[in-house]
């Protein structure tokens, strides 16, 4: 009779394998891989028994599930909240992006212990006890462990299925990347509580820069000025870059926080102790509806304590906030004196509620992110959590615009649910980094060619569906094959340059401690430093993913080795086409790209030169002058919203703003 155990950290393994010598190991994280391979044990791969590329469907099925969720606690709401003519305000659907990143994570675990106990068929399970502790403690996706997850569901699908289960006690160790010896600021990934009343929290950096630059500016005590300025209200969410606020105050423009806003045209007001209590009735509503239970059950396991400690803040902590953050912004968008338009990052949590609120009041909102996938790489749930609830979406190219027209069906976007236009102005850092990159063409030749390796982040259970993170099973592999291909060739130097550790939790890397262990001189690793900060060290780059990182080493001139996995990501038809055209190496298979990599490397000299910008133009900072493109949209729809598909289609096209009008 066969005895099954899931291994997440190589303690597990052991620990079974010392309690029966014939047990069946799956390893689910990188380190179990690594260790079972080089011991020699005979085991299974979670990726091998259930193929990541199957959770393409599931990803609709969970965007379905928080829906059905949020009508649920809608319906749970009416009567519990106090009359408020703008209740549906206060709904999870604010929260629909962290919902279901944080329930994906707990579906992709299901899989593989449900696809593992249907194809292995044991006797018995072993299970480890890990330590009571919580498993969530914020709103996010990155707010739980980045492991831990199959440790203790494995067991409750056993059960559910009845399967005998052994208990162990975990042996203590873990699979997770060593924090870094000198952490840098993490860039702020979620708003909280402390954002909404800021006051009792750090500022963040875009507001210490905006208080550095007009020191005069502070909340309460901001004068007006003569001519009656547009108003720029900005989120504390993410630094679009000093060159939009220097843009903006040049032409004239005012700037203020959300808060500064409130301050400035609201009454005082805090917390109501009746707001309190209405959300804990309706949590215990919540906690009590059978309907939500049944919802939250998938294999016959009760996914509700999961996202319990998830659910309870954004109810219990944040839906009292948000009441009076509602009533505020109604009150200072009807006293306002001047055009305002709203720029933030995210529609979730506050920017939710200003969203709305601005919508009655007439007030623009425009939403942005600069990040990587968007535009020319399908990310169905990103689409949702950036263009729901607000008027306009800044893009980079007209590609990118163009790819917003319509929505993906993948996103199922309900039709009651407002959706942003797209206006392609570029991505100012984008175009920073391409002015800064560029100033010197020069040719690597052979006896001084770096070649820099960017490692993603391994998140573990922290990942989400939707086209956006490869089997990090294959990943740690296929990075350590390429490598050692690599390592090889002569007269070239290999710098890996891991992921920064600072920013959040991550799973340990086999690769980083394989190199570590090496005694090749020409291999090295990058301290923890930015992307954008060790472009120069680098001759060549190879990348794994259409992400963030991509869009720094196209804005270089110099070589671009890119491996997209057509397995794994979905890129718009004609952004592969011009990404082909500026890659020197553009693969699709691994096959391939190690192939080609590898011809590559052995060239005498790397060059692109001239360098292919099609992509960069059409899809990342279109016409170029980003910032200022930007401010004069923004300009345009503080004075003259809504704006007409024309007018964007020609702002787009880079007519100014008042042109366009």
């Amino acid at each position: 009779m066969s005895t099954l155990a899931f291994a997440e950290t190589v303690g597990q393994a052991k620990a079974a394998l010392i309690a029966d010598s014939a047990c069946i190991l799956v390893a689910v994280t990188p380190v179990v891989d690594d260790w079972a391979e080089r011991e020699g044990h005979t085991y299974w791969r979670a990726d091998a028994l259930m193929p990541e590329n199957c959770f393409a469907e599931l990803a609709q099925t969970t965007i379905d599930l928080v829906e059905a969720a949020a009508d649920r606690v809608d319906t749970l709401k009416r009567g519990i909240l106090l009359a408020n003519p703008h209740d549906a305000d206060i709904s999870l659907r604010g929260y629909f992006h962290y919902l279901k990143a944080n329930l994906d994570g707990y579906f992709i675990r299901l899989e593989q212990i449900a696809a593992a106990l249907t194809i292995l068929k044991p006797a018995r399970l072993i299970a480890f006890r890990l330590p009571d502790e919580p498993v969530q403690t914020g709103i996010t996706s990155f707010d739980k462990p980045v492991w831990g997850a199959t440790s203790r569901l494995a067991p409750r699908v056993a059960e559910a299925r009845h399967i005998p289960v052994d208990w162990l006690d975990h042996p203590g160790d873990n699979p997770l990347a060593p924090a870094p010896a000198a952490p840098t600021e993490p860039e702020t990934l979620s708003l909280s509580p402390a954002a909404i009343h800021p006051s009792a929290a750090k500022p963040a950096l875009w507001v210490r820069i905006l208080h550095r630059l007009f020191p005069a500016r502070q909340s309460g005590a901001a004068t007006r000025t003569a001519n009656n300025a547009p108003l720029l209200l900005h989120a504390q969410f993410k630094d679009l870059g000093d060159a939009i606020i220097e843009n903006w105050v040049a032409r004239g423009g005012e700037i203020a926080t959300m808060q500064e806003f409130l301050d400035r045209y609201a009454d005082p007001d805090s917390i109501q102790p009746a707001d309190q209590e209405t959300c804990r009735l309706l949590w215990q509503a919540i906690l009590n509806d059978p309907e939500i239970h049944a919802m939250l059950t998938r294999y016959g396991v009760p996914l509700f304590s999961c996202i319990e400690g998830q659910w309870r803040t954004i109810v219990v902590d944040l839906f009292p906030a948000l009441l009076s953050l509602q009533r505020r912004a109604r009150q200072a968008l009807s006293r306002r004196d001047r055009n305002v338009v709203f720029l933030a990052g995210g529609m979730v949590d506050s920017n939710y509620i200003w969203g709305r609120a601005a919508h009655r009041a007439g007030a623009p909102f425009v939403s942005h992110h600069y990040g990587g996938f968007l535009g020319y790489a399908l990310l169905p749930m990103h689409e949702r959590y950036d263009m729901a609830d607000c008027d306009y979406f800044l893009c980079g190219g007209l590609e990118s615009a163009e790819t917003f027209r319509q929505p993906s069906p993948l996103t199922r976007w309900r039709a009651s649910t407002r959706r942003a236009r797209p206006v392609a102005v570029g991505m100012p850092w984008v175009e920073e980094i391409m002015q800064t990159s560029r100033k010197h063409a020069a040719v690597a030749q052979r006896g001084q060619r770096r070649l820099m390796v960017i490692l993603n982040a391994m998140v573990g259970d922290c990942r989400y569906m939707g086209y956006v993170f490869p089997s990090e099973l294959a990943y740690w592999r296929f990075c350590k094959t390429l490598i050692e291909r690599l390592a090889i060739i002569p007269d070239m130097e290999i710098i890996v340059k891991p992921p920064l550790h600072s920013r959040y939790p991550q799973l340990r890397s086999p690769v980083e401690d394989w190199i570590r262990t090496l005694t090749a001189p020409n291999i090295s690793i990058l301290p923890e430093i930015p992307l954008r900060d060790c472009l120069d060290r680098a001759d060549a780059f190879v990348t794994e993913s259409p992400s963030t990182p991509l869009l720094h080493l196209i804005a270089t001139d110099k070589p671009v080795l890119a491996y997209i996995d057509r397995e794994v990501y979905r890129l718009q038809p004609g952004a592969r086409d011009a990404l082909r055209r500026r890659c020197a190496v553009f693969a699709e298979t691994e096959a391939d790209f190690l192939a080609e990599t590898t011809a590559f490397a052995k060239q005498p000299r790397w060059s692109t030169t001239p360098v292919d910008d099609d992509f960069l133009y059409k899809y990342v900072i279109g016409r170029g002058q980003a910032a200022q493109r930007a401010v004069d949209f923004l300009f345009a729809a503080a004075r003259r919203h809504p704006l007409s598909d024309a007018a964007l289609d020609r702002i787009s096209h880079g007519h100014t703003g008042q042109e366009a009008a």
